[in-house]
This record gives structure tokens, sequence and C-alpha cells, in this order.
């Protein structure tokens, strides 16, 4: 099969980024590259043949001029997140198939809001919240929502915990007031509002198949006041562990929710939810990653490989065939 791997355009990503320094800007950029290559790497290893593909303006032209079977897509918008849903919404208009989510389904994991409510219809558990054009606005929906601090100000398009810092959980009208012009200023998009969950974090990876495949749990080792940052990300400063430890019936459960807040935004192939507890030790979903990274040793989703009993050639060929055999079914 000749499949296409898509590069990220370092100038042209530099002409678009929004919201990112200069730092942010070069380790996506980097974990584009990385990525790439260790998938480009293990699917010339099972005998097929990969093509690189530029994102760049001349997009389409690039992904006609490839003559591809298929986009192993793990392009995630290293300058602009939403450029994730953009660059599949261009594979889908030139009639390009591709792995992971439709256009549909990144532009919904990429709006907190709007995900959420598509796990309340589904009647999956997630954290109360928020979403309002002005400060006031939303101080007055607090109230009215009856919504209890602490709470955390989060931006409505970012991953990776970009935005996220200590100032981020809030105790106080004031300190929300604050938060949200911060992250209005820097992300040009009103944020949205949550409780703050004080207990435990997991993150747990779903491969689809016939059976799907759910990963091991891997918890995040923050504690009741910490949140997972860009920072702590990057810097790799709080420590993880997987598998978590979990009983059988607690970390069965969590997969469970996993594989339906996965459906739920219509993801497909693999993704990855973020949970963290509530008071009670209830699992609660902040978000559904529906293109988590798959850089080796760096990304979350491949630390639940090895003790899910996967390798990572076995998961890069069980995404392909997931995207096959869709393929093949029209």
């Amino acid at each position: 099969m000749r499949v296409g791997l898509l590069v990220a355009d370092p100038k042209h990503e530099e002409a678009l980024a929004q919201g990112r320094t200069a730092n942010q800007l070069w380790h996506s950029l980097t974990r584009n590259q990385k990525t790439v290559e260790a998938v480009g790497t293990t699917l010339e290893s099972a005998g097929h043949e990969t093509v690189s593909v530029r994102v760049d303006a001349e997009f389409a032209d690039n992904l006609m001029a490839a003559r591809v079977d298929l986009v192993f897509n793990t392009y995630f918008g290293p300058a602009r997140r939403q450029d994730q849903a953009y660059v599949a919404s261009a594979m889908e208009y030139v009639g390009v198939p591709f792995s992971g989510g439709d256009a549909t389904c990144h532009f919904i994991g990429l709006s907190k809001s709007l995900t959420k409510r598509l796990l309340l219809s589904e009647s999956l558990p997630t954290p109360r919240f928020s979403v309002g054009s002005g400060a006031s606005e939303t101080i007055q929906a607090v109230e009215s929502q009856r919504l209890e601090f602490p709470l955390i100000v989060k931006a409505q398009s970012e991953g990776e915990g970009i935005g996220l810092d200590e100032r981020s959980v809030v105790r106080t009208p004031e300190a929300l007031r604050e938060a949200f012009q911060r992250v209005t200023d820097e992300f040009h998009s009103p944020p949205v509002i949550e409780e703050f969950m004080p207990g435990r974090e997991f993150t747990v990876g779903v491969i689809d198949g016939t059976p799907s495949r759910i990963l091991s749990p891997l918890e995040i080792m923050v504690s009741a006041t910490q949140v997972f940052s860009f920072a702590a990300k990057s810097e790799e400063t709080i420590d993880e562990k997987c598998p978590a430890k979990l009983s059988g019936q607690e970390a069965a459960h969590l997969g469970e929710l996993a594989l339906r807040a996965g459906r739920a935004v219509g993801a497909r192939d693999y993704w990855r939810v973020d949970f963290r507890q509530n008071a009670q030790g209830a699992p609660m979903v902040l978000e559904v990653n529906t293109l988590p990274g798959l850089q080796p040793g760096y990304s979350d989703m491949t630390k639940m490989f090895e003790p899910s009993g996967l390798s990572y050639f076995e998961v890069i060929m069980m995404i392909l065939g997931s995207a096959s055999r869709r393929v093949a079914h029209g």
C-alpha cells in the first residue's frame, strides 16, 4: 500500500501560529517530525511504501500529486489546533481516505463545550461547566448555575495543557474574572469554565477494531491542586504510572467510559480519553483526544502499549487495518 504521511512545514506553521510561544511551536514541530519518522519506519518495515505530503498553502495539490492509497494521519495542527480539523476537511474534499476521525469528529473534539454537551447527551459523567461571551456574563452564569468553586478556566480548543498553569484554578469571582480575561486575550475566544475535580487523573487509549482494544489506564500523578500544564507535559516534571493502580472493576469502568466517550464524538481507529475523579472518587470525563500523539516514549498513548501487551508495530498495524477496512467497505 502507498501510504501518505503529513509533514508540517515550519515556515508555514510559523506564519499561522496563534496562542503559541516559540518554544511551544518548536516542541509541536519536533513532535510532528518524530511521530512521522516513527510511523513511517514502522509502515516501511511492514512492506508499505510511504510518501511525505507537505502541509502548507498548497496542501490539496500536494496531496493529489502524491497519489496515495491512504493517509496515515498524525497531523494535529502544530501552530493552530483547529488546523487538525481543517486538514481532515481538505482530505475529504479531494477524496483521499485517511486514518483517524473525520473532520466533523475533530471539530467536535476541538470544542470542549460541544464535546461536553455530547457527553451529557449520552449520559456520560463530565464536570459541570459554563461558557460565556464575557467575564461578567460568565460570573453571572456560574452563580445562576450554582457551579461550585474551585473552578478551572480552560482555553476552548487547546490541547497539551496549553493555556493552563497555577492561575487556571480559581477560588473567587475576582480570580475567575482575571483568568477569563487572560485566556480570552491570549486565545481570542472565551474559555470554558468547569468545576475543578480534586481527585486522581487518568487517561485511557482505545484502538478501534473488531473487537475494540482498550489500553491499560495511565495515571498522571498530580496532587489535588495541580493541573497537567504544557510545562509539566513538555518538561515531563510530573510522574506517570501505567498500568495505574486500580482494581479490575475500576479499570474496566474507565475503559467502558473511554469507549463510549469516543463513540459519542465520532472518533475512529484510535483515540484517548482524559479523566479526573471528583471528591467522591467517581471518574469524570474531561475531554476526548480525537487524534492522540504517537511519538514513541513521549506521547501518553504510546506509554500504554507495552503494559497492554502490545508493541508499537502492532498498534500501528491495528490502526492501519481499521482504516483500511473502513475504506474497503466504502
